[in-house]
């Protein structure tokens, strides 16, 4: 099939191809209309000290300072990705439930922000659990931190400091549906229409034979 005669074919089933997209549209608005309220979480833990020794060697001390904060940091970070992590959160935060289901199932995403610094990505159902969980993450964090700290020369050399969880929509834009829609519709239309094409050919020389 040349180039003209398959525009000639579309043109002949246009309203199959148009059609096709209009159904694939529609049913993304649909899609959008009653797409599950979510929102997005992101929280800012800090791995600090509360306070800094002086000594003569300066330098390799705040080197190896910083090695620490950072070692702190990682393994916090894995904690609070963890089972154990997830659940004492939960935990801290008094969910119940499916709440409680939701947050321990759900993959809680972590990404390092500098030498020291964690930043947790979280989705839930309500804004105020967002909030909620974010006090019980900073909470948790510094109760799991002290308990690596136990052995220390101070049992609070090590702090977690936490921002105010920033909360706003997860839920996808009229233009991201009607794209997807727009383009599945092309898709299908496409298929459509070359598929009523070789079948008619088919069901002809059927006849013929």
């Amino acid at each position: 099939m040349t180039f003209t005669e398959l525009v000639a074919l579309f043109e002949r089933e246009r309203r199959l191809f148009v059609g096709t997209v209009g159904v694939a549209i529609t049913l993304s608005l649909l899609a959008y209309q009653f797409q599950p309220v979510k929102y997005a979480n992101e929280l800012l833990l800090s791995v600090t000290r509360t306070s800094v020794p002086v000594t003569a060697e300066y330098a390799y001390d705040h080197f190896y300072r910083l090695q620490a904060d950072e070692r702190m940091a990682e393994s916090l970070s894995q904690y609070l990705q963890s089972e154990t992590g997830k659940r004492d959160v939960a935990e801290k935060a008094k969910l119940e439930g499916n709440a409680y289901k939701q947050y321990t199932n759900a993959k809680l995403k972590t990404v390092k922000s500098g030498t020291n610094g964690i930043r947790v990505s979280y989705q839930t159902d309500e804004v105020a659990l967002g909030q909620t969980l974010g006090e019980a993450m900073g909470m948790t964090a510094n109760e799991y931190i002290f308990s690596l700290n136990e052995d220390a020369r101070e049992k609070d050399w090590f702090t977690v400091i936490e921002k105010k969880p920033v909360t706003q929509s997860a839920a996808w834009s009229l233009e991201r549906f009607l794209l997807i829609g727009i383009l599945v519709g092309i898709f299908f239309g496409f298929w459509a229409v070359l598929g009523r094409y070789f079948w008619k050919n088919y069901q002809r020389e059927k006849r013929v034979a």
